[in-house]
């Protein structure tokens, strides 16, 4: 029998976990996130389960920025990728 604090414990740890990311080899097609906020468009990617790179567009050095629009992605959007494939956001109006 399990003891209640051991109990609590098994709870919250069951209940803290992240669900885990399944990853198939079905293809995913890719969103257009062109003109979009650069921050929205890595949430939006990210929680599609892509893996995101932004790089600035003038100097092509990956950013890591909050502002800034997406002006070129890649792949483009309506490509079928597998899911964690990198999309990589080129930014325009990073500070």
């Amino acid at each position: 029998m399990i003891s209640r604090a051991a109990g609590l414990v098994l709870f919250l740890l069951t209940a803290c976990t992240p669900e885990p990311r399944v990853f198939s080899d079905d293809p995913v097609t890719v969103p257009s996130v062109v003109g979009a906020d650069v921050s929205d468009a890595r949430e939006d990617l990210t929680d599609m389960g892509f893996l995101v790179r932004a790089v600035d567009e003038v100097t092509g050095e990956e950013v890591d920025c909050p502002d800034g629009t997406v002006a070129d992605q890649d792949p483009s959007g309506d490509e079928e990728v597998l899911k964690a494939s990198t999309i990589t956001l080129t930014v325009r109006g990073c500070r």
